[in-house]
């Protein structure tokens, strides 16, 4: 188990839901709004920035980055897609199979 899985910030259904993209990492782009580094809207942390800055209703971010997480939730929110609470960007179909897979990834031979 990672570092990041024992914090709480990744689980391995987490992991394996995105890797079906049953659970995709979803951010904001707004034409004229002020753009985070990778382009994006600011929403007070970076993508997979794993620290409690990064929880959707974080009082460590302003006013307009809680704005911008908020109305991504009420968007994923309208079309079934829960929220992971640690994460802003970190969503889950409500209506997928909850089925995982656990089997090894072993190189090419």
């Amino acid at each position: 188990m990672s570092d990041n899985s024992r914090r709480g910030f990744l689980g391995t259904a987490a992991a394996a839901l995105a890797g079906i993209a049953i659970a995709p990492g979803i951010r904001l782009i707004e034409i004229a709004a002020a753009r985070a580094p990778d382009n994006s809207i600011d929403m007070g942390s970076g993508f997979d920035c794993f620290d409690r800055k990064s929880y959707t209703r974080s009082g460590a971010v302003t006013a307009e980055q809680r704005h911008w997480r908020n109305l991504l939730k009420a968007a994923m929110s309208a079309r079934g897609f829960r929220n992971y609470f640690r994460e802003w960007w970190h969503y889950e179909y409500a209506g997928a199979p909850r089925r995982t897979y656990d089997f090894p990834i072993l190189p090419r031979g």
